[in-house]
């Protein structure tokens, strides 16, 4: 950008955090795309950026006395009142005494190679060399406004001026180089802090409003007294200002071309939202160009999503408010496309007068091709690994071959696509249930190993945790004893990692409970009982997330079917009504789930055995009905057949529990007479002709 940098002023008329945190993400995804930032942290009453990049270690080690953001505007403020003739012409301070730089692991990955090495630099506030006192002597509010208007000259000079060695690649000689782009963070309200960050400072103001009548109102009235109402903005504010734009990133709000973002959002409450954007349109004068939903984190600590967190929705809103101000300063690929001849961008010109222009626009293209042909092959993986669900076993292979192939494809036009990964994980592990599947172990493993590439790209991503998770659990049933514990308990700490990294994930926490579940078939009975518990613990969480979870009820109705075995009288027969009462749930939600019918018929015939006479006769009856059922929508289930040879089992029908059990042995259920022998379900048939006949004819 060789008209140099761009000052962009963030405001919000109450409430700082969002602002800040918004700031901050696009500085770190401006710096990703080849871009230098330097941030300023002018809210001087509570720096917020200043205290998130030292709270979490973000910047670069530093002397505890710099002088910091109120030094360098005491240092200022005698050049702003120093009069022309006067003799006692005033110090001018060298910015980089003032500055502190974020730690280049701390950034967000490079999205193109070409701008590996680009760089952020804080104006940040040192809150522990006496920051009050110092900022009380300074008396911001002291300042006429005359003093405003020229500290902004000046510090607009100060920056302009301001250069740094930079090399674009590493085996190149360091050029004076300039910052690309300046991120203010402005005092909230009406103060003479905002005054100076708002008037002559700033090229662009991005102006956050909340969505109640406060807040939009009050940012109504501040529009207005720094003179930008809405409204049709006949002459341009400079080179850059296109007055005609009508893309939905144009700046909306003039004379000083403003982007206005509405937040926080809540995700639902669809018409209450509509309602409220149609009050910022009637009262401010224009819609907003963007808005940020309300994210759990923020109210627990701030993080850069969109480095932590990429496949946050919230992310992705960060990264288009970036695109937005890439527009309205002319630095996106559209309006380069203007001023960069095809010739130039096959060439890269590097002596060009327009250079940067060049190389970016070059870069943006290779990221455009890159990116939307990877995401492509990425998404056609996804739609035929999704129709192999469906298909026969013979078409299903063919189809996750097929899959597979497009995930590659997806990686190697762009090695950081960690959805692919992830994706193709997925598919690895639906790859190994496929029904006559030679490889099932291989196949998890596969999908582990992609899992693990997809940690690599993305270090905070809950969806890759949260199938690893899944991989380890049914890698887990493929195997015996202590190893099989070993994958679980790995598993159970993968849905953990899932659960930090998104509070609000009922899917993460039903498997946590299902990991606690299958851990308790492998640990002596009183470690089983805590396990147990926690499960249940673990599937009333996701039940508060999302009350209508048929998996997490049907898993909670298992954990206090559990729970029930391990009790007698009154306890377990409560035990056992509550999860009859959680199944009948979950079938209410969706009825033709066989699993759970066949959990149900389980628990009915628990609470049958306790019975007598009619109850009991009826319970019998009803848990038949649910097996049955189960057997309907999905015929040859054998685990429903040996329970349906128990049901009769327990009814004394000998004839009708060997009839159940042939059946179960036939459709591959593992009948033993060492199983039959420990099955209490079978006492009262246990002398019986035609159940000793059969048990004498099993081989083991």
């Amino acid at each position: 950008m060789n008209q140099g940098p761009r000052i962009i002023t963030f405001y919000s008329y109450k409430g700082g955090v969002g602002r800040s945190m918004a700031l901050l993400n696009v500085a770190y995804t401006l710096q990703s795309l080849g871009r230098h930032v330097l941030v300023i942290d002018l809210d001087l009453e509570a720096p917020g950026v200043s205290g998130f990049l030292t709270r979490n270690k973000e910047l670069e080690p530093h002397p505890a006395d710099q002088p910091d953001v109120v030094d360098f505007l005491k240092a200022a403020l005698p050049i702003a009142r120093w009069q022309p003739g006067s003799t006692d012409r005033p110090i001018i301070p060298k910015l980089s005494e003032y500055l502190r730089s974020v730690r280049p692991d701390c950034f967000a990955s490079a999205v193109n190679p070409r701008f590996a090495h680009a760089r952020i630099d804080v104006l940040a506030a040192n809150d522990a060399n006496d920051y009050a006192n110092r900022l009380a002597e300074l008396n911001v509010a002291g300042f006429s406004a005359e003093d405003l208007e020229e500290l902004g000259n000046v510090v607009r000079d100060l920056i302009a001026r301001h250069q740094f060695p930079y090399a674009r690649l590493k085996d190149e000689p360091t050029v004076p180089t300039k910052y690309d782009y300046v991120l203010v963070d402005s005092r909230t309200g009406f103060t003479e802090t905002s005054g100076l960050c708002i008037g002559p400072l700033s090229d662009r103001l991005v102006v956050f409003t909340g969505l109640n009548d406060q807040n939009i109102n009050g940012t109504a009235e501040f529009l207005s007294v720094v003179g930008l109402s809405a409204g049709a903005r006949s002459e341009p504010w400079d080179d850059q200002d296109d007055t005609k734009d009508t893309t939905k990133y144009a700046a909306r709000i003039g004379r000083k071309p403003t982007l206005l973002v509405a937040s926080p959002v809540p995700r639902d409450e669809t018409d209450l939202k509509k309602d409220r954007f149609e009050a910022i349109e009637r009262i401010i004068g224009a819609p907003p160009n963007f808005f940020i939903t309300y994210h759990p984190r923020l109210a627990l600590f701030e993080t850069i999503f969109l480095r932590d967190f990429p496949s946050e929705g919230i992310s992705k809103e960060y990264r288009e408010l970036t695109d937005a101000i890439l527009h309205v300063v002319q630095d996106d690929a559209r309006h380069l496309r203007l001023i960069v001849s095809p010739k130039q961008i096959l060439g890269q010109q590097t002596t060009d007068p327009d250079k940067w222009a060049v190389l970016r626009l070059a870069a943006m293209l290779d990221e455009e091709k890159a990116t939307e042909t990877s995401d492509r092959c990425n998404l056609d993986g996804i739609t035929l690994s999704q129709r192999a669900l469906s298909a026969d076993p013979h078409e299903a292979s063919e189809l996750y071959a097929k899959s597979f192939r497009a995930f590659a494809n997806a990686l190697e036009l762009n090695p950081k696509n960690h959805e692919a990964l992830t994706n193709w994980g997925v598919a690895l592990y639906q790859r190994a249930n496929l029904a006559g599947c030679e490889e099932p172990e291989q196949c998890l493993k596969a999908a582990l190993e992609k899992f693990q590439a997809a940690h690599t790209v993305n270090t905070q991503s809950h969806a890759v945790f949260y199938n690893q998770g899944i991989a380890l659990t049914k890698l887990a049933k493929l195997k015996d004893g202590a190893e099989a514990y070993s994958l679980l308990s790995e598993a159970e700490r993968c849905f953990s990692r899932a659960i930090n990294l998104n509070l609000m994930f009922p899917e993460a926490f039903t498997n946590l409970g299902g990991s606690f579940l299958e851990q308790s078939k492998f640990v002596a009975d009183s470690e089983a009982e805590g396990l147990i518990l926690r499960a249940g613990s673990a599937f009333e969480t996701a039940l508060s997330i999302r009350p209508d979870s048929p998996v997490a009820l049907n898993n909670w109705g298992t954990a206090l079917a559990a729970q029930a075995k391990r009790k007698s009288g009154p306890e377990a027969d409560a035990l056992l009504a509550a999860a009859v009462e959680k199944f009948e749930s979950a079938l209410s939600i969706q009825p033709d789930n066989h699993s759970t019918l066949n959990n149900l018929g389980v628990a009915l015939s628990r609470q049958a055995r306790s019975k007598k006479g009619s109850e009991a006769d009826a319970l019998f009856a009803e848990a038949e009905e649910k097996y049955l059922t189960a057997l309907a929508i999905k015929p040859g289930r054998h685990d429903v057949l040996y329970n349906l040879g128990c049901l009769q089992g327990m009814r004394g029908d000998a004839v009708g529990a060997v009839d159940w059990l042939r059946k179960a042995v036939a459709a591959g259920h593992e009948v033993t007479r060492e199983k039959l022998a420990g099955d209490g379900d079978f006492e009262r048939v246990r002398d019986a002709a035609a159940f000793r006949e059969f048990v004498a004819g099993l081989s083991q």
